[in-house]
């Protein structure tokens, strides 16, 4: 009795699987199918996959003022601190990112909704379809892209910091200067 149970239920999980890959799934399973730790790993790997300045749009977008990070004083740092857009920043952004996406409950499938968008120029301000999303992940596609609209003209001036130092940064002639600390640390490492 209990062989049949246990393969009652596979069957049941393998025909569950087969009709969430058609599409056939209602939305309250699917939602309970991909859990919350999943979905964290998503997100991880697709912030990994992100260049510096669409990091820099989601972290400015998804910014919450907290004491101990001010992205604005970050940026404004950039000019005499540029080693830490190759350093530091990205990995604190993408942690950020991933922190307030979660806390606002925006999915990984949101999150690809907006790249594409943006991938596709979205700015010609051509009307966006949220019909080709299942109904559960409007709400978090249009917060998102909401939240990245509001922080435009935020984005457009750090912009400016982030081109200015990538512009310093690939001159050929241009030497990093190394802080005094550093370079102490450096000579006792080097003793």
């Amino acid at each position: 009795m209990l062989q049949l149970l246990t393969f009652s239920f596979i069957k049941f999980i393998y025909i569950l699987l087969d009709r969430y890959w058609r599409g056939h799934l209602p939305e309250l399973i699917i939602r309970k199918i991909v859990s919350k730790k999943d979905n964290e790993v998503m997100v991880y790997q697709t912030l990994h996959e992100l260049d510096i300045e669409t990091l820099l749009r989601l972290r400015l977008a998804l910014d919450i003022p907290e004491p101990y990070q001010d992205i604005d004083q970050d940026i404004k740092d950039l000019y005499a601190y540029p080693e830490r857009l190759s350093l530091t920043y990205p990995d604190e952004w993408r942690i950020a990112i991933r922190q307030q996406l979660t806390k606002r409950d925006i999915s990984e499938q949101a999150l690809r909704f907006w790249l594409d968008l943006k991938a596709e120029e979205a700015g010609a301000r051509t009307p966006i379809n949220y019909e080709i999303l299942p109904n559960f992940l409007r709400p978090q596609a249009q917060m998102l892209i909401r939240l990245v609209v509001d922080g435009q003209s935020r984005f457009m001036e750090a912009k400016e910091v982030l081109s200015d130092v990538l512009m310093i940064q690939s001159a050929p002639d241009v030497l990093p200067l190394v802080p005094a600390l550093k370079r102490q640390l450096n000579r006792l490492l080097d003793d």
